[in-house]
């Protein structure tokens, strides 16, 4: 999420992280882990059981765990200590204005994220429209000539 950060900031998107681990756990991870974006903890859960994001054993022993870890390590990233709830999964929600939910992504085990890229592509109504606008502009100007 962080090297996409700056592009959802300049589309206007404030993008908030909540952990689950005790406040005290969530200063330590924010200073050695600096973030673009504020850092919020729910130990009780209330949010990941709101969003419906997956909790179990399940999410931490599939094989797909170990994968994600390698590519994490190969673009730098360590894992230290686990913080919180070792079984809870989270994922991504995209909330517009008014409280709508735009976009959720329930991760299906440690590690599993989403390409966030999708995302920042312009909707398909404005992407037609757009064309539309280009392809009348380009016969407008063959029709004046």
């Amino acid at each position: 999420m962080r090297d996409v950060a700056h592009q959802f900031k300049s589309r206007g998107v404030n993008i908030v992280v909540i952990g689950n681990g005790t406040v005290e756990q969530a200063r330590a991870f924010h200073s050695s882990q600096p973030l673009p974006f504020p850092l919020y903890t729910d130990p009780s859960l209330r949010s990941y059981r709101a969003a419906e994001f997956h909790r179990g054993v399940g999410g931490v022993l599939k094989p797909k765990v170990v994968l994600h870890a390698m590519k994490a390590m190969s673009q730098g990233f360590r894992q230290t200590k686990t913080l919180g709830d070792p079984m809870q999964n989270g994922g991504v929600l995209l909330i517009g204005k008014g409280g709508q939910l735009r976009y959720r992504y329930a991760s299906q085990e440690a590690g599993d994220h989403p390409d966030l890229t999708p995302l920042l592509s312009p909707p398909q109504s404005e992407r037609s429209e757009s064309s539309a606008s280009k392809t009348s502009e380009s016969s407008a100007s063959k029709t004046s000539e």
